[in-house]
């Protein structure tokens, strides 16, 4: 979700239950609901706290908005990697380039979504909670 004309946020959920697929957990409502619900809690506290602190607290391992999975990230709106609290390395690099092995770029879609107000995409990204194995997100 668009946070203000200069950067997005977002958060996603990975290795959904053995019992569900894919399509299933990424149309179900609690599970959309919940992620909605915490992009929104993000982005108040970037109102609240303007963006420099709130970048500090999205990459802090520790912090409120770390919560394994999901957790939020933030980049710019050319793709430039503002929060990413598992891969510190990739702070101010540019990802609109990446793809995943599917060919999701990723960024660029998060871009997009964030530009027509907000939304929901399925991809392959590390998840740090299993030593950054490529899975669904």
């Amino acid at each position: 979700m668009k946070v203000d004309d200069n950067w997005i946020i977002g958060a996603g959920i990975y290795n959904p239950p053995e019992n569900s697929s894919i399509a299933k957990v990424g149309t179900d409502p609690q599970i959309r609901e919940r992620l909605k619900s915490f992009v929104g809690e993000a982005i108040n506290y970037a109102n609240e706290s303007g963006k420099e602190a709130t970048i500090a607290e999205f990459n802090n391992q520790n912090g409120t908005f770390v919560r394994d999975s999901p957790y939020i990230h933030a980049s710019g709106y050319k793709g430039t990697t503002l929060a990413l609290p598992y891969q510190p390395e990739l702070i101010g690099t540019d990802l609109s380039g990446l793809q995943d092995p599917y060919g999701v770029n990723y960024t660029r879609v998060e871009i997009f979504l964030a530009q027509q107000g907000g939304g929901f995409l399925s991809y392959h990204y590390y998840n740090p909670a299993r030593n950054m194995t490529l899975e669904p997100k």
